[in-house]
């Protein structure tokens, strides 16, 4: 694996993909109270097993990608649901203690697929999504101290390791507070074809297409909250997404010219100047070529 696209999206296997697995809500009662986790059987209007699809989507290796990647196995229309799938587990609040806590309440077989499937290597550089498992960290919520509230709390079987390689799951895959074996195999770019929906209610992650999408397109989301982020240029783009999750974006858009940062041609001042789209390139070394006379400089 490389550092190329770190993210919930391309790392894993694909033994959860048919999986008939129940899915589970981990909830507190109260501020500070201790969870449960419940399997949550199909009610009338909730979805069952035949309401889940993800058989237009395959995973392969995409090494420019970083791995293992989903890829749309047919073509989908503008507003076409892509892949609906279970979740496997739902934690209720965005914290490393409730997500480690949502984990510890998983079955065996459970937690170990969790494990197994989602990517959980830290990424090569520091980044804000792996910084709780650090040994410095002490913000209240890093994993020594999640370690040590959950053996409080009766979880005794849990090592530091295995909290840290959890909270790296949780923060490189998970859609919101919840993680499904489809939807961590979806890359991020900045010219998403796809919006991800996940109902905590239902149990379920979905993904709709955006965009016409061709077979053999590699499905992408757009990862962050910050959707002004995704009107700046490719430079401060790819600085962010390193310093918050750890990877360097190849995403087709950061790999075209950058129209973001047009700047007036000074050769024939009717066109406008744009850098080339290398995402490896720092700004000092990106070409810039004029739409309008081609001058390069």
């Amino acid at each position: 694996a490389t550092s190329t696209q770190w993210g919930g999206s391309s790392f894993g296997s694909r033994s959860l993909f048919s999986s008939g697995l129940p899915v589970f809500h981990s909830s507190r009662s109260g501020e500070g109270g201790c969870a449960h986790t419940v399997a949550m059987a199909p009610q009338e209007d909730e979805p069952t097993s035949s309401d889940f699809d993800t058989m237009g989507v395959v995973v392969t290796e995409r090494e420019e990608l970083g791995g293992k990647t989903a890829i749309a196995d047919r073509a989908f229309e503008p507003g076409q649901r892509v892949f609906r799938e279970r979740a496997l587990v739902i934690a209720t609040v965005p914290t490393n203690l409730a997500r480690v806590r949502a984990y510890a309440d998983l079955p065996d077989a459970s937690r170990k697929e969790l494990r197994d499937t989602f990517w959980s290597e830290a990424p090569a550089v520091r980044c804000a999504a792996t910084a709780a498992c650090r040994s410095d960290a002490s913000d209240g919520d890093s994993a020594a101290e999640v370690l040590e509230a959950l053996r409080a709390e009766g979880y005794k079987e849990l090592e530091l390791d295995e909290v840290g390689a959890v909270i790296r799951v949780w923060n490189l895959n998970a859609y919101s507070n919840a993680l499904a074996p489809v939807a961590c195999k979806v890359a991020h770019s900045c010219a998403p074809n796809i919006s991800i929906r996940v109902d905590a209610q239902a149990g379920s992650i979905e993904a709709t297409a955006c965009c016409a999408i061709k077979k053999g397109d590699p499905l992408g989301s757009w990862y962050f909250q910050d959707t002004g982020l995704w009107w700046m240029g490719g430079d401060v783009r790819r600085a962010i997404f390193e310093k918050e999750r750890g990877f360097l974006c190849c995403c087709s858009r950061c790999r075209e010219p950058d129209a973001c940062r047009a700047v007036p041609c000074c050769a024939c001042g009717d066109g406008e100047a744009v850098p080339d789209g290398s995402p490896s390139a720092s700004s000092s070394a990106q070409t810039w070529r004029c739409s309008q006379c081609g001058r390069a400089s």
